[in-house]
């Protein structure tokens, strides 16, 4: 069992005002195949009309879109890079899926696809060829002549009459034009293949700088948002997610960026079809149509499941390499013997020392006294004048020279801070007690809080401590989404009502199918 597509394009060239380019979207079967083709060779093969592969947190939604300009337009140089494209698509239901009714008026209303069945703003009937159902996107009519916001899918004629039965249509899709491809053969075949990314790759253009102090995820995600992507909304961002202590970017990808947030929180995020910005929970987001190949309400296709269990990417056991934090002041005391000059400390004295994130902070100063009475205390080679002085990266403190020794009980204080290198290590016993140990390690020379070190630490152990599986399979139900968890019920590969978070879904579109592949992943049960 399969339905058949319908699709509603508008592509908006930069500086310019959307086209509906619907009536030109095909995969050219009617020309005897589905490739592009050339001059010197005709279109071959069966093509995909629109390819959409909807993903979410590690890579950004890809689309393809093949237009046959049949009529010799100009569509092969009316399009080209940054042009946004808009696609709505479903699938020719049944008739109890109808749920809404109005009356419009004919003007306006048109079925733009050719291989389809079409109505004129003159006539409206009833086609007993298709039981009075015609299919297509069209935008209805007010009662003050304008045009309702498209698109819907959808229409039934009732004979006789202006009644036209409808309801909206889902849209799949806002992207941007990264590459495009034109083709000839002969004089009324031209084409033009356009394929680019979502939204969500502009995230990954633009580099982001900046810390955050205990403030919420939701408040850095909208930070971030309204100084670098002002165009993306933050309706769906949502609360809850926690607070983080301390947390900074150093020309980071903002895709990137929005990453770690997610792996610390243990949530998920993308930009989606209206560019409005999702942050949520992993944990939710439920479709409620379980993907199962059994019973009555069977809805994949069969030889279509592929179930893959990988344990090659395991880690139970991880090390983090973060940058260095301050410590708290330490204070030492060294006795003079009339002779010595230079004591040896326990450290080396962070406001001298060149160290990982010591130039992005501004270490105390330390201080020094001689029984009780301060003395100035300086970096040797660079300030002159001083009691003491201390070495660059050197853990001694030296008197000036030619100052006379320290005597003999004398007692010579320092208070200092320094450097600690922030490593952090975790592990889940379990999974080492089941299949030993994998052991990983993260590094960000940014990072100086122990609290966001281990977050992040935390939500690398929750996604790779077990094996995973990942499940893919051919549906004709066009509502999975991804970032979506779904119960996958697979029996025969495995997989008993498994929830599993959805992470592409490939919607296919051509004149005779639409297919829609899911692909999700889960820890194994």
């Amino acid at each position: 069992m399969a339905f058949k597509p319908i699709w509603y394009v508008l592509i908006t060239p930069v500086g310019g005002t959307a086209q509906d380019v619907s009536f030109y979207v095909s995969d050219m079967t009617a020309s005897g195949g589905g490739g592009l083709g050339s001059s010197g060779s005709p279109p071959s093969g069966g093509a995909v009309a629109i390819d959409i592969q909807d993903s979410t947190t590690d890579q950004a939604s890809t689309f393809s879109l093949n237009l046959w300009d049949h009529e010799n337009t100009g569509l092969l140089t009316q399009f080209g890079i940054g042009d946004e494209v808009q696609v709505w698509t479903d699938t020719r239901e049944s008739q109890s899926d109808i749920t809404e009714t109005a009356t419009v008026t004919t003007a306006g209303i048109s079925v733009p696809v050719k291989a389809w069945l079409s109505l004129s703003d003159t006539s409206l009937q009833t086609s007993t060829s298709v039981d009075g159902k015609m299919w297509g996107p069209f935008a209805p009519v007010n009662p003050d002549g304008t045009i309702q916001s498209p698109p819907y899918r959808w229409i039934k004629v009732n004979s006789g009459s202006a009644t036209v039965t409808y309801k909206a249509m889902p849209k799949r899709l806002t992207g941007l034009v990264t590459q495009y491809d034109t083709g000839q053969s002969g004089p009324n075949f031209k084409a033009i293949a356009l394929s680019g990314q979502d939204y969500t790759s502009k995230t990954m253009n633009v580099l982001v700088t900046g810390a955050y102090l205990n403030q919420t995820y939701d408040y850095i995600i909208k930070d971030i948002l309204s100084i670098y992507f002002p165009d993306i909304t933050t309706n769906h961002v949502e609360t809850g997610a926690g607070t983080v202590d301390y947390i900074s970017f150093q020309s980071k990808a903002a895709f990137d960026a929005f990453g770690q947030l997610a792996n610390m929180a243990g949530w998920d995020w993308y930009v989606d079809e209206n560019k409005d910005f999702h942050w949520f929970s992993a944990a939710e987001n439920p479709n409620p149509i379980v993907l199962t190949n059994t019973g009555a309400n069977a809805n994949v296709l069969e030889g279509s499941v592929k179930v893959t269990v990988d344990g090659t990417q395991m880690q139970n056991k991880i090390t983090f390499y973060g940058g260095s934090y301050e410590s708290s002041a330490r204070t030492e005391s060294r006795l003079g013997d009339g002779q010595t000059t230079t004591w040896q400390l326990t450290y080396p004295i962070a406001k001298y020392v060149s160290y990982a994130n010591a130039s992005q902070l501004t270490p105390q100063t330390p201080t020094v006294s001689v029984n009780g009475v301060a003395k100035t205390v300086g970096q040797d080679g660079i300030d002159t004048g001083m009691d003491f002085y201390i070495s660059t990266g050197q853990n001694y403190i030296t008197q000036a020279q030619g100052a006379t020794p320290l005597a003999s009980g004398d007692v010579l204080t320092v208070t200092y801070t320094y450097w600690i290198p922030l490593i952090i290590q975790q592990q889940v016993d379990a999974s080492i007690a089941q299949f030993g140990v994998f052991e990983g390690a993260m590094t960000d020379s940014s990072q100086t809080n122990t609290a966001t070190a281990v977050a992040m630490v935390q939500g690398q152990l929750q996604q790779h401590a077990w094996p995973i599986v990942y499940a893919a399979c051919d549906s004709w139900e066009p509502t999975f989404a991804s970032g979506q968890n779904v119960q996958f019920n697979l029996p025969d590969h495995g997989l008993n009502d498994q929830w599993m978070r959805v992470t592409q879904v490939h919607h296919q579109m051509s004149s005779e199918d639409y297919i829609v592949t899911v692909t999700g992943y889960g820890q194994q049960a």
